[in-house]
């Protein structure tokens, strides 16, 4: 007698489950989330800047930072005309000579230039004089800055910022509405791929990496087929 049989199939489920397909798109909407809102965390900082970083009257104070352009080349070796400039507040007592601070003059206006001399208890005023000198200028500035008037010494510059932050302001409202447009268009794309493939159970199994749609293997014994050979 000869027995033969069919052999169970392999059975391979698909490669994602239903909780798999969730979870794989719950860490793709947090990614693009996080993606999305750096991004107009990042355009509202662009058109902030390019706001308040004119160079003209005292800029904005902000924990300690402030960021202005540069307008002259007074110190163009160092600080390129047009280069956005951060300053950091530093205690007076802490600034040493060969600093680049930004100052208040007496007409209101700003400027960045090298500290050259300081002067301790300046004027029996109990705070340092600091002298200041634009490196390309021949002479120093000729009023001593008082303590006070120190906005902060500076620690970035960037001339390629500077440039890209005047060509926002000189173009803010299309620079806007560009962005405004692009997030627009990351929502529409993020509700285009996002959506869950879940919602409904799957049945879908692999037989030798050939999908059979609604087999569902049972538990029972696999019936054999019994050859009788004379």
């Amino acid at each position: 007698m000869k027995r033969g049989g069919f052999n169970k199939p392999s059975l391979k489920r698909h490669a994602l489950t239903d909780a798999g397909i969730a979870r794989r798109n719950r860490v793709k909407s947090r990614i693009f989330g996080v993606f999305f809102y750096s991004l107009l965390a990042a355009l509202v900082l662009v058109v902030f800047f390019s706001e308040y970083s004119s160079g003209a009257g005292a800029p904005k104070n902000f924990f300690g930072y402030s960021a202005m352009r540069v307008l002259s080349p007074s110190m163009q070796r160092d600080l390129p005309q047009g280069s956005l400039v951060v300053t950091q507040y530093t205690v007076p007592g802490n600034l040493q000579i060969g600093d680049n601070i930004s100052i208040f003059r007496l007409d209101g206006s700003s400027v960045t230039h090298r500290i050259i001399t300081i002067y301790e208890n300046y004027e029996n005023s109990g705070k340092r004089g600091f002298e200041t000198k634009g490196i390309e200028n021949p002479k120093p500035d000729p009023q001593i800055v008082y303590a006070d008037n120190v906005i902060g010494r500076v620690i970035f510059n960037n001339l390629l910022i500077g440039q890209a932050m005047t060509f926002v302001r000189l173009n803010l409202i299309a620079v806007a509405a560009m962005g405004v447009l692009f997030i627009g268009l990351l929502a529409a794309f993020r509700m285009i791929f996002t959506t869950p493939y879940g919602d409904q159970p799957r049945s879908d199994f692999l037989v030798n990496d050939s999908p059979l749609v609604g087999f569902r293997p049972h538990s029972g014994h696999v019936n054999t087929i019994q050859d009788k050979g004379g």
